[in-house]
């Protein structure tokens, strides 16, 4: 089953989380509730919604064909979330709002959905780089021994 991720900003807060506990207990969760049904959906394929999920626009045709490349809105209510399917499967809740403010909220959810793919590329990046590292390291050990230091101390200079 696909897990839910809520996007955080380069300061480490998480938009769609903030929203969420900003709603009246009710409302909060049959939104919580509808997202949650959102794992068991099968992006994939043709068939129907499940009963679980009240409305979700088109899921066979995304909102947005920018930087996430498929983007949807579930609607619960008067209530709007915005995410995207990772490559693995996973459920990236990019932002969320109301009916009055729906334009601004899915340019917001394109622009972290942007945000998103470049830091999570850098971060896979940084990754390869410190494999590779890792094992050119392992490689010289091999080759010339454990790494000595390039100064002695000067207790084992006087040695």
């Amino acid at each position: 089953m696909p897990d839910l991720i809520c996007y955080k900003t380069k300061a480490g807060r998480e938009p769609v989380t903030k929203w969420l506990g900003e709603l009246d207990a009710a409302p909060q969760g049959r939104v919580k509730e509808q997202i949650e049904a959102l794992r068991t959906q099968d992006f994939t394929s043709d068939h129907r919604l499940p009963s679980s999920i009240s409305h979700l626009r088109d899921p066979n045709r995304p909102l947005d064909a920018g930087p996430c490349e498929a983007m949807y809105e579930l609607r619960v209510k008067e209530k709007r979330v915005y995410f995207a399917r990772e490559d693995n499967g996973d459920i990236l809740l990019l932002g969320a709002g109301t009916t009055d403010t729906s334009k601004r909220d899915i340019g917001q959810a394109r622009e972290r959905c942007e945000d998103h793919k470049v830091r999570t590329a850098a971060r896979a990046e940084s990754r390869v780089d410190t494999a590779l590292l890792d094992d050119a390291r392992a490689e010289m050990e091999a080759r010339f021994g454990p790494k000595r230091p390039l100064l002695r101390s000067s207790a084992s200079a006087r040695a």
